[in-house]
């Protein structure tokens, strides 16, 4: 995907966000909407794609090991930092 073809899928992605919420997507659109902040002009898709293929479920993606995060091509120390706090959320939010 080109770099202007995939900016344009980040935008059409947040809108579709802005337009419906969260209802309607699946699991690897989430992880990929969340991956558009920490990652730049990168494919997001392919990567979310990959989390939810290796760990199936959302939850398991933010529960897994920085050492199987890294495993993942495309992620790195922030992209990987930014997943984990995102898990970490609830269990302060709902103490």
């Amino acid at each position: 995907m080109s770099e202007k073809d995939n900016q344009g899928h980040r935008e059409r992605i947040r809108e579709k966000f802005f337009n419906n919420g969260i209802d309607g997507f699946a699991e690897y659109e989430i992880l990929e909407l969340l991956l558009t902040y920490c990652i730049p002009r990168k494919d997001t898709k392919s990567i979310a794609k990959e989390l939810i293929n290796k760990f199936k479920t959302l939850d398991n993606v933010f529960k897994a090991d920085f050492d199987k995060l890294f495993a993942i091509d495309g992620l790195g120390k922030n992209s990987i930092a930014f997943l984990k706090l995102i898990g970490e959320l609830p269990s302060i939010i709902y103490k």
